[in-house]
């Protein structure tokens, strides 16, 4: 809107943008803004603006809803602020008026608050501040809350007589990320006072500071009491400083690590400038400062080392810097006594004794002895080069004996787990720091090591209506539509450990003692293969992420586990690997046997029979095949003429013989029998479809139909452990719905082994329709014989049930989580 009458000139208008963004320091979010202007030919007679953002991006931080208005005239501008500030949730809000007095501006605080709940912080009313060029001057400007008191006072300036003050008082040093852009304070805690006084002419200006803190703490890391006194003229700035943790910290909260006592002192040339603010080194100047610690605390190594996780002890620590600037001499020494870590990658315990030194150019590793909680032992030499105190080359060597190198939990994240011993007598470590590599040998003294199949943890559950539970497919496609796709994705952080940057050429990895070695293929399904191993050979490399592993192990034994049912590995069998991924070794020669006497309830034959299977493939991608050996033949059974490597004679229904016999304890089809005697079976089974044996194998198959999500057959168990019943359970995405449409279908029925006429089976299905990822409409039909506690047979008429429904769903992965997230007032009570 633009408008002319009488020499006035009036426009208006409103703006609506997503984003708005000056530089790299400052972006508005969704930003609405109404302006006008009335101007003449001798200058603007007024303006005014007025909006709102969803959010402001300062630097680092990031605000939340924010409310702004501004009134210009001649001269004066009144402004008004409200923002809301998240971590931690507080409300700033400001009324501000500014008015030019030749080159200077006064600015008048009607009002400045900043309310976190109950309590505020908050300036003194008609607080006034002039800022001008070369000067700032403040009339005892004041902010408190509660006892928690900053006062400024007096002027600065750097090309005039002035003096100026500034006190905190009882200042909680957390409170300070709430006045800060920089996330340096976040970590810090504790309360302090101090003061700080600047006076004199232009040319000899004096400053001193006093500081002292109580509690004072770095994140997890206690200093304790803090006291520091500095001296700044002729810019030079000299302090002196003390911090130690006070004697009821130590008595009393012991597991809270500490710094116990720091003496420091020096002199450091430095340039000062405070209007407008600036700091400066001088160049070519001497320096000299010294710090020393008795009693260091050995947690400071977790920040310097971010691979540890944890530290305890004393590390008696020196520091000097001497010589000139920009490049002086800096000497650290640090004395490790029985200093205990634990390495966050592998999760290994050590105590450390020996000696770290570290000059301008080098640190200096000396003799470190490393002993694990085994009685386990090694030791580091070497030396880390450093450019401008940068470390960016290395040159270790070590030696170890029956050391414990990886001691892992299950955390059910498909990280392997487990523990190994080693030993070596040449192990070296060089290069860049960027790139480091490993070579040498390493001898395995002992292992009971477990590898997850990419994948394994890929099943999920939840419970939804008719008690469904959910089983992700063995073999999961990629893109499928989960129940929390709108769960906010958390901001990309880019991490490594030095797992990742190590490089690794030719590491020999041997060993001639029996090892423990598991492979688990699905978690949830427990299938999995547990083996002895023994004569491990491997030649490791390591490029970048891509690790490359050639030779073999021998499995002298073991079990190969599904749900319930195991068989036991035969000796013979070999896992190869030929330059390739540790999970992508192939399974050779490797069979498991199970021996089962089955009955035929006809005839009242009884037939001794063992079950035999096969695996191969890869770690990655396991082929399971299953046969049988009937009373005594040579030859297993098998649905194709080889099982594995052995020759089999053909018998189609070979794999639901198993099935049944696992079902029942009796022939499906005995080969050569009669197809009476078949069908008279199938009816005593119950249901002939599959087996939890067979489940990873129709899983497999059912991925190449179309929209087909997931299959899954298992078998139950009753009380005594013997096989009582079959599951089944099948998903299907409607094709053309984008997933938005499932079939789900499930059905069981138990065996009749103990008696024929009672039996119980049921079928279900469901049609979803997913409204929102976490909220669906459902319709289900349940159809089938039902057991009650009175009598139930299979002469019954069969039930029919329909049904709608509308289900809401969340994972969780511990019943903590359920219980919080339905009563989050237990959670707040908690804390």
């Amino acid at each position: 809107r633009a408008d002319y009458r009488d020499g006035l000139c009036s426009i208006g208008s409103s703006i609506n943008l997503a984003r708005l963004q000056s530089g790299n320091s400052l972006l508005f979010e969704n930003l609405a803004v109404k302006g006008e202007v009335e101007c003449r030919s001798s200058g603007t007679q007024k303006a005014s603006l007025s909006g709102r953002s969803s959010a402001v991006n300062v630097g680092r931080k990031k605000t939340g809803a924010a409310i702004f208005s501004a009134l210009y005239l001649p001269s004066h501008l009144d402004c008004t602020l409200d923002v809301v500030l998240p971590n931690p949730a507080q409300n700033l809000s400001t009324k501000f008026s500014t008015t030019r007095d030749g080159s200077a501006y006064n600015l008048l605080f009607n009002q400045l608050l900043i309310k976190d709940g109950a309590e505020v912080w908050k300036a003194g009313e008609n607080s006034r501040i002039m800022l001008g060029k070369t000067a700032a001057r403040f009339n005892r400007f004041t902010i408190a809350k509660g006892i928690q008191q900053a006062v400024l006072d007096g002027e600065l300036s750097n090309s005039q007589p002035a003096s100026f003050q500034c006190t905190l008082s009882n200042m909680e040093l957390d409170e300070l990320k709430r006045f800060s852009l920089s996330p340096s304070f976040d970590k810090l805690s504790g309360t302090v006072n101090a003061s700080l006084a600047v006076s004199g002419s232009p040319d000899l200006k004096k400053t001193t500071l006093n500081v002292s803190g109580t509690g004072i703490r770095y994140d997890k890391f206690m200093i304790g009491t803090f006291q520091c006194n500095a001296l700044h003229n002729d810019n030079i700035l000299r302090f002196e400083m003390h911090s130690s943790v006070p004697p009821q910290v130590k008595s009393t909260d012991r597991s809270v690590p500490g710094m116990n006592t720091i003496e420091g002192s020096g002199t450091v040339p430095l340039a000062l400038n405070f209007y407008p603010l600036q700091v400066r080194m001088a160049d070519q100047q001497p320096i000299k400062v010294a710090l020393h610690s008795d009693n260091l605390s050995a947690q400071s190594l977790t920040y310097l080392l971010p691979f540890f996780e944890s530290a305890e002890g004393i590390i008696p620590t020196t520091l000097k810097i001497e010589g000139r600037t920009p490049k002086p001499d800096i000497y650290l020494t640090t004395v490790l006594r029985d200093t205990k870590i634990k390495v966050e990658p592998t999760q290994v315990s050590y105590v450390l004794n020996g000696e770290v030194s570290v000059t301008p150019n080098a640190l200096e590793l000396r003799n470190i002895s490393i002993r694990d909680n085994h009685k386990g032992h090694g030791n580091i030499s070497g030396v880390v080069t450093l450019e401008k105190l940068q470390p960016m080359g290395l040159d270790l060597g070590g030696r170890m004996d029956n050391l414990l190198v990886f001691d892992k939990k299950d955390r059910e994240d498909e990280t392997s787990f487990g523990s190994i011993t080693c030993s070596t007598s040449n192990i070296q470590l060089h290069g860049t720091l960027s790139s480091p590599q490993a070579e040498g040998e390493l001898r395995i003294n002992a292992a009971d090591y477990s590898l997850y199949r990419t994948g394994s943890n890929e099943n999920a559950k939840y419970v939804g209506i008719n008690k469904f539970i959910e089983f992700v497919p063995r073999y999961p496609a990629v893109g499928l539509h989960g129940i929390e796709r709108d769960v906010p994705s958390k901001s990309a952080e880019f991490y490594h450990s030095v797992l990742d940057i190590l490089q690794i050429k030719n590491l020999k990895v041997t060993s001639v003692e029996p090892l423990k070695y598991t492979i688990i293929f699905d978690r949830l399904r427990g299938e999995k293969l547990e083996t002895s191993i023994n004569n491990l050979a491997l030649n490791v490399n390591k490029n970048n992420q891509q690790y490359r592993l050639f030779g073999s192990v021998n499995i002298t034994g073991g079990k190969y586990k599904f749900s319930n049912t195991n068989f036991d590995l035969q000796d013979g069998g070999r896992i190869n690997w030929n330059n390739v991924d540790i999970r992508s070794g192939v399974m050779e020669n490797l069979y498991g046997n199970k021996f089962v006497s089955t009955t035929n309830l006809q005839t009242s034959e009884r037939d001794n029979v063992k079950l035999l299977i096969a695996i191969t493939g890869s770690i990655n991608d396991p082929l399971v095949t299953m046969g049988y050996y009937l009373n005594e033949q040579s030859q297993p059974y098998a649905s194709t003429n080889l099982i594995g490597g052995k020759s089999s004679q053909i018998d189609p229904n070979a794999e639901l013989n198993v099935i049944s016999m696992l079902l029942s304890k009796q022939w499906y089809a005995r080969p050569g029998s009669s197809a009476l005697a078949s069908n008279i079976a199938v009816s005593s089974v119950g249901m002939s479809a599959g087996s939890g044996l067979l489940s990873s194998q129709f899983s497999k198959i059912v991925q190449d139909f179309a929209g087909i999500e997931s299959f899954t057959v298992n078998v139950g168990m009753d009380k005594r452990g013997a096989l009582s019943g079959l599951d089944l359970y099948l998903a299907v995405s409607v094709p053309g719905t984008d997933g938005k449409v499932r079939f789900i279908g499930s059905g069981s029925a138990p065996t009749l082994r103990d008696s024929p006429l009672s039996n119980y089976y049921g079928t279900e299905q469901k049609i979803e329709y997913r409204v929102t990822p976490k909220i669906y409409l459902e319709s289900y039909r349940s159809y089938g014989l039902n057991a009650n506690g009175t009598s139930s047979n299979n002469l019954q008429a069969p039930s029919e049930i329909w049904g709608a429904s509308i289900s809401y769903r969340e994972r969780f992965q511990t019943w903590e989580q359920f219980w919080k997230r339905l009563f989050p007032s237990s959670d707040k009570k908690n804390k």
